[in-house]
Formats: structure tokens, sequence, C-alpha cells
């Protein structure tokens, strides 16, 4: 599969992150993507759960269309790592996670506080090097808890309607709109690649987010 022209590719933004859309579309030119769709979210002010429940609401949007998708959130950057093919993807997948995170929610504890806000500080952040994970083979790994959905390859049918619906629990719930699908990963064929193509540079997520899971969080619980 070349990501670039293989597959449609559609970007989480509002309208008025204008800085945001520069670098975005100046990356995929740089990549040689043939054709991305942007999609627009209601504007928040704030940083919080109101703008979580917008960015999932803007996923659900690119979700709701039939066929396979690339998604991407407004603030990734490519790493070293990038190759534009995929190759040998595992015959069962339902997606590929095309960036990783050190965030994952605990599976002793996975129902978060009610109000709970990642945001803070990425020190007091309880759910900070909680990312589980299965060794597969040198291409790939499987994520079982992980945080963040800025760089998604959904694949099957079946797997974009749980999202969805992951996503109007976040929202029903008052938690994190990437909550619930850390807490449903492990029932699904979820991979990623060993060294993350893209990371995320918005705030604390740039360190999160910019390295193999690798050699740094436990894996097999």
């Amino acid at each position: 599969m070349d990501i670039r022209k293989d597959i449609r590719v559609d970007w989480i933004t509002v309208d008025s992150f204008k800085d945001r859309h520069l670098k975005i579309k100046s990356l995929f030119e740089s990549l040689g993507f043939d054709d991305t769709n942007q999609i627009n979210g209601k504007p928040i002010e704030r940083a919080g759960l109101e703008r979580s429940a917008e960015v999932g609401r803007a996923h659900a949007k690119a979700l709701e269309n039939p066929g396979q998708v690339l998604v991407f959130e407004d603030d990734v950057q490519v790493t070293s790592s990038f190759s534009p093919t995929l190759e040998n993807i595992p015959t069962d997948a339902d997606a590929i996670y095309l960036g990783v995170s050190k965030y994952g929610v605990p599976f002793k504890n996975p129902a978060p506080p009610l109000g709970y806000r990642p945001m803070f500080s990425c020190y007091s952040n309880p759910y900070r090097n909680a990312t589980r994970y299965q060794k597969i083979d040198e291409t790939w790994d499987k994520p079982l808890n992980m945080l963040g959905i800025h760089a998604v390859i959904y694949l099957t049918e079946s797997y974009k309607k749980q999202t969805i619906q992951n996503f109007s629990i976040a929202v029903e719930t008052g938690i994190p709109c990437d909550v619930p699908i850390a807490v449903d990963m492990k029932n699904h064929n979820i991979y990623s690649p060993v060294h993350p193509w893209f990371y995320q540079t918005n705030g604390n997520n740039a360190a999160a987010t910019n390295l193999s899971l690798r050699g740094r969080f436990p894996c097999d619980p």
C-alpha cells in the first residue's frame, strides 16, 4: 500500500487554525501525497474535554464515509522512519497506527474519573509511560492500550463503526475522546510499525510520540 496514492487521506482541523493548515499542506506536498481532504471541526477556544469531544466528532466524520482511510490530526510531522509504502501488513489488521505514544490507559484502572483532564502536566499525568504492547516481528508491534490517534489507517468497516461508537462513549461519559479507544484496543487487531512514521508537534506530545515503543515501555502484560 502506497499511503500517498492507494488510500483516502483525511486530516482533522478547525477552519481558524491557518498556521497548522500551511504546515500540514507543506508536509503533504513534500511527501508526495496526491490528494487529501480537510475535515473541519467546530472551533473550541480553550483546551480541555470540550475540545477533545470536538476532535472525536471530526474523526467520526471521516470514519462515516465508506472505504479504507488514513486520518491525520493537523499537528503531525514526519519522522526519519517514514516510508511511502507499507509492506507485509498483517492480514487480520483492523487498523495501522503510523504514530505511537507513551501515554496509555493502565490496565489495572481503565476507567478514568469523570472530568479527568490529561493536559495539565505531562509530569503529573497518571497515564504517562503506561503504554503496553506485544512484539509481533521485526516490523510490527501490537499496542494494547495506547492513547493518541494522530495518524491512523482504518482498514475494516467493523473497526470504523466501533471507533465511532467509542467516540460517542467519550462524549456521553465526559472523558477524553481517545480513552475509550485505548481501553478497547486490546479487543481488536491493531498494529504499529516498530518505528513510528509520524509524531505530534503540539505541546508535550512531541516527546511522547517521537520514539519507538520498544526499549522504553513494558510489553506483554
